[in-house]
């Protein structure tokens, strides 16, 4: 029975987000770092596709994933004899770059309808399937997740990847096998890779740790694994750098995200095992990086009480992992 309906709140998940898909086009509006950025790499200086971003605001990891998205766009269109050659594409884009932007906005929905799923399977680790329903019904339709689901941002897929991490060091937490800190450290790689703030999830992978070994011989008896966990993370996050050439970035363009992790960070928490049932739902919704952004300074003061209660009455309850994010900001 819950298959179902999960399979109906994905479905409505994506009515509201496919909905109106091409407002405001042909003229964009939003930031469309990631689209703007991919659409770069077809027009190399020599004529040629030129991989490196020469912009490292963000890392290049959803650049790469929207050019993709754009390349099979561009082999479909000659297959079905519409485009002939990269010319035709960039006078189509140049005349109403509606398809392309379209695209765009695709490659982010999915990964937006990916987190509302990962969601389920949050709350389902936390408590049970009952709450992954009810939350993932919440993130389905919840309006500040719908609107970053629907433009081109790489809030989109840091949420997707940073909800993957979160589940995987509830993982951790609970059986700590090799493979369990390998695949944390994947999507805390991918995370990172798609926005700098996603190496924040290295607190929550190691907040596990932490609690799972009381002791600090205990803990060190696992540091080979913890360090597997994150070597791995740095491989992931570090892999597209031989292409981009972004080892080379000035560093000028990335020193703004302390002030971006304050202005615009997580700072929502709560205490998920001693609130009541539906207190839980929006629990799961809170701790979670399910809200980019939208949250600032001013949230930190709200929540600091309760980070604080947490930090001295439920530092070895499991949900802990989940808000030692917010921790970390």
């Amino acid at each position: 029975m819950q298959k179902p309906i999960l399979y109906l709140i994905l479905c409505l998940a994506a009515l509201v987000r496919l909905y109106n898909l091409d407002h405001g086009l042909p003229e964009i509006y939003e930031e469309a770092t990631p689209m703007r950025q991919a659409w770069e790499i077809w027009r190399g200086a020599d004529g040629g596709l030129d991989f490196n971003p020469h912009f490292f605001n963000y890392p290049a990891f959803y650049f790469y994933l929207q050019f993709f998205g754009q390349a099979v766009y561009f082999v479909l269109n000659l297959l079905i004899g519409r485009l002939h050659a990269l010319e035709d594409m960039y006078q189509l884009y140049e005349s109403d770059p509606t398809e392309i932007v379209l695209i765009a906005r695709f490659v982010n929905i999915s990964f937006g309808l990916g987190s509302v799923w990962a969601t389920y399977r949050l709350g389902c680790m936390l408590h049970n399937r009952q709450v992954g329903l009810f939350a993932s019904a919440i993130l389905a339709l919840a309006p500040i997740p719908v609107r970053t689901s629907r433009i081109i941002l790489v809030d989109t897929p840091l949420l997707f990847f940073g909800t993957l991490s979160l589940i995987q060091c509830m993982q951790v937490f609970k059986e700590n096998k090799l493979s369990d800190n390998l695949w944390a450290g994947a999507w805390i790689g991918l995370a990172s890779a798609c926005k700098y703030t996603g190496t924040l999830f290295i607190i929550p992978f190691l907040t596990a740790h932490i609690l799972r070994n009381r002791s600090l011989h205990s803990l060190l008896h696992q540091k080979k694994r913890i360090a597997a966990g994150l070597l791995f993370a740095a491989f992931i996050f570090f892999s597209p750098i031989p292409i981009s050439f972004s080892i080379s970035a000035p560093f000028g363009q990335i020193s703004h995200l302390s002030a971006h992790i304050w202005l615009w960070g997580i700072l929502a928490s709560t205490q998920i095992e001693r609130l009541q049932p539906i207190s839980r739902i929006y629990g799961t919704i809170l701790v979670s990086p399910l809200y980019p952004f939208s949250y600032g300074v001013s949230s930190l003061s709200g929540n600091l009480p309760t980070l604080i209660y947490m930090k001295f009455l439920s530092l070895h309850s499991p949900p802990f992992i989940l808000c030692s994010y917010p921790l970390g900001l």
